[in-house]
């Protein structure tokens, strides 16, 4: 693990979060469809611009909505006005020192798009790749994390670091909510017992558990980090391999 870049990470999204982090896509532009989808109360202003103004300061975070997906970016800076990023996309941001990397610029001969290489003429030769990797590899050699290890971070794969704290520390990180308890509101009381007493008999990194994404905000990230990095919490790289080392233990 590199603790300085994992420190730079922590700060920037501590910093910027409340209006920039979102788990849903690396990097994607939050637009006014994607908010009306949640809320119709308000008129649409840029991030940056409800930022300044201190406006929807107790209740808007970035993090509840659902950007469509990662968009083409042929802006100078890898973030625009209204653009999210998730762990993964912050790191690729910091590597780049905040400028659109070359193969997100579809103006760029180095551009990849949707696993394929576009100015094949051009780069016959070049590797089919896809975004995903793109950020994965930037992020992973940036805070110096095994792949598996940054899989534990990025995805909503079955032994995800949000999973395992979803179902063991629910107290410290009560933002953390199943996938089912998005809905949990349209079924009866009896159901929801019912589901919650299912969930209780599953392992945690049971397939049939999914975290809700857009409860991942950037008080929950910026902790859990920082865990990681003091090393009370440890990713290993085997499936399922997280634990929790106590504080006491550490000392030793």
């Amino acid at each position: 693990m590199n603790k300085e870049n994992l420190k730079s990470l922590i700060s920037a999204i501590e910093n910027t979060g409340k209006f920039r982090f979102n788990m849903y896509s690396y990097i994607s532009d939050l637009n006014q469809e994607d908010i009306d989808s949640f809320s119709d109360d308000f008129e649409f202003l840029s991030l940056s611009q409800l930022e300044e103004d201190g406006k929807f300061d107790n209740k808007f975070l970035a993090s509840i909505y659902e950007p469509y997906g990662i968009g083409d970016n042929t802006q100078t800076n890898i973030f625009n006005c209204n653009s999210v990023a998730c762990i993964a996309g912050y790191a690729t941001a910091i590597v780049n020192n905040w400028k659109t990397p070359n193969w997100l610029n579809p103006n760029s001969p180095e551009y990849y798009k949707n696993g394929r290489v576009v100015n094949t003429a051009t780069y016959p030769e070049r590797v089919r790749t896809s975004y995903s990797t793109h950020f994965e590899n930037t992020s992973n050699e940036f805070l110096g994390l095994t792949p598996s290890q940054g899989e534990k971070l990025y995805y909503n794969r079955a032994d995800s670091l949000w999973k395992f704290l979803r179902y063991y520390e629910s107290e410290r990180y009560p933002s953390l909510q199943w996938e089912w308890e998005k809905e949990r509101w349209e079924i009866d009381y009896s159901e929801v017992e019912e589901e919650k007493e299912r969930c209780s008999r599953l392992s945690w990194y049971d397939d049939e558990l999914d975290i809700d994404y857009g409860t991942i905000n950037y008080i929950t990230v910026t902790d859990a980090l920082t865990r990681v990095l003091n090393g009370e919490i440890v990713l290993g790289n085997d499936f399922g391999d997280i634990k929790i080392v106590p504080q006491k233990e550490k000392e030793k």
